[in-house]
């Protein structure tokens, strides 16, 4: 199993819904991403979404795709934000995943 490798953003405030869809439409635009994930928050009062990370799943982690990737962050999160590459998101359907009905078995 070929296991990808990704890239962890953790900006340093809360993205607006505009703000993140702008950043991933930019960021799909990076040749050698190939998967992108994020995880935010509803506000109190149900109107805004936030986004608090995303996930950037690669062919490789050479070095031109994560610099392309910092750019984009530079250009688009000027507030900040940390990076991290390493496995992030699951990859494959975990014991639990059978045990809730959640896979299929063929």
């Amino acid at each position: 199993m070929n296991i990808k490798p990704e890239v962890q953003i953790f900006p340093l405030r809360l993205l607006s819904e505009e703000r993140a869809r702008n950043l991933l439409d930019t960021l799909s635009k990076v040749d050698g991403v190939t998967k992108m994930e994020y995880k935010g928050f509803n506000s109190k009062d149900k109107e805004d979404f936030r986004v608090g990370w995303i996930w950037i799943e690669m062919e490789s982690d050479e070095e031109r795709i994560i610099d392309g990737i910092k750019e984009i962050c530079n250009e688009i999160l000027p507030f900040g934000y940390d990076i991290k590459t390493g496995r992030f998101t699951k990859y494959k359907a975990t014991t639990a995943d059978y045990l809730r009905g959640l896979v299929k078995e063929e």
